[in-house]
């Protein structure tokens, strides 16, 4: 489910190009994330609830929360991380541009 959310929020303004109602959602879920980067010991939900399955199977749940936990210094080393964000940042800027400007001239916009 976290990497469905991190993938939704990083592509989601994409998707909307193509089904134009999730904007809203894909909002939501931009905020919600810019949240929980930004408001120090604040959890995500999906953290709560994988460290409370996690504690069930037996194991330790992990302090930090997802991406620190399982994509820095996995996928990417943790100094790049202000590289990996600004990247996230124009992603999803660039795609409500694209989003806005497809909504102004529909016509000129590429099919999807």
């Amino acid at each position: 489910m976290h990497f469905a959310f991190l993938g939704y929020v990083i592509l989601g303004g994409f998707i909307a190009l193509r089904w134009r109602k999730t904007i809203w959602v894909h909002l939501a879920a931009c905020a919600w994330a810019a949240a929980i980067l930004t408001v120090p010991r604040l959890l995500c939900p999906l953290t709560i609830a994988q460290n409370w399955a996690r504690e069930h199977a037996g194991l330790a749940p992990y302090a930090d929360g997802f991406i620190d936990h399982y994509v820095e210094n996995a996928i990417y080393p943790a100094r790049f991380t202000p590289i990996v964000q600004t990247i996230v940042g124009l992603t999803v800027i660039g795609s409500w541009i694209w989003f806005g400007l497809r909504r102004q001239h529909p016509a000129a916009a590429p099919q999807m």
